[in-house]
């Protein structure tokens, strides 16, 4: 499958989150997060080249290249997105990670299935959120091929938990959004009336990305084994666990990958 790539995401990233749950996170990822990221950049050597891809706005890119600088690595760090994505997004509202985004090459409107990568070049391939919105095999083939022996994938996929009062809550939220807008636009027409474009925006946005979230939650449902796409393009799986928020819920599910080492294949 494929989406992800609509003019909604496009949207949601030029609103500058750094993640694609920004409730979930005051800045960029962290917890259980961080350090499964974290634990994969201190495996790499000290030049090593970092992909993070479908990468959104680069949170994987902006935590690898903040690690790089910090323990004096350097690493080279390309981040790339189906959606039209622009670092300024993330500077504007973020503005301390200037320094960080000067380490990271981004290739916008590039879907992951396009990617054109040199063979054996990728230290580590990342995907957080992101992978499971492509067409799994041919994502597989191209990272396969991009990976040098020895050169590890990592992907967090989505987890998906509905609870029964989540659609009241949404609708709550709606709502009482609405009624402040009413008693703004009774005060200040012109104020509440571009306080109602810009919501019925982020509707419109937010309409897009549920569909795409619920169409991906159908087909991992559909196809529970889908990472073992990646192992059919000679991918070595080396461990998957979930991983969590600070509430203790289950927010996705990790995999790590490693291509063999040269020595290794007969």
């Amino acid at each position: 499958m494929t989406t992800g790539s609509g003019q909604h995401w496009s949207d949601y990233w030029r609103q500058g989150h750094l993640t694609s749950l920004p409730r979930g996170f005051a800045g960029n990822y962290d917890g259980e997060f961080l350090a499964f990221w974290l634990a994969r950049f201190a495996d790499l050597p000290r030049s090593a080249r970092v992909l993070d891809v479908c990468a959104g706005n680069g949170a994987i890119a902006l935590l690898a290249s903040e690690y790089s600088q910090q323990e004096g690595r350097n690493f080279r760090v390309t981040a790339t997105d189906a959606a039209d994505i622009d670092l300024q997004a993330i500077t504007r509202p973020h503005p301390h990670l200037e320094p960080v985004t000067a380490g990271i090459d981004l290739l916008p409107n590039m879907p992951l299935e396009k990617l054109a990568l040199p063979p054996e070049s990728i230290d580590l391939a990342c995907s957080q959120f992101g992978i499971e919105y492509t067409d799994w095999q041919r994502s597989a083939s191209i990272l396969s091929r991009a990976l040098k022996p020895g050169a590890s994938l990592a992907l967090d996929a989505i987890y998906v938990l509905f609870q029964q009062n989540r659609s009241s809550q949404l609708l709550a939220a709606v709502g009482q959004r609405l009624e402040d807008i009413r008693k703004l636009t009774l005060q200040q027409f012109d104020a509440g009336w571009r306080e109602f474009t810009r919501f019925r925006q982020g509707i419109l946005t937010s309409r897009g990305i549920a569909a795409d979230l619920l169409a991906v939650n159908h087909a991992l449902r559909d196809t529970p084994r889908w990472y073992e796409a990646f192992s059919d393009q000679g991918l070595a799986l080396l461990d998957s666990g979930d991983i969590h928020y600070h509430t203790g819920d289950i927010a996705g599910r990790s995999y790590r990958f490693r291509k063999p080492a040269r020595d290794s294949v007969l």
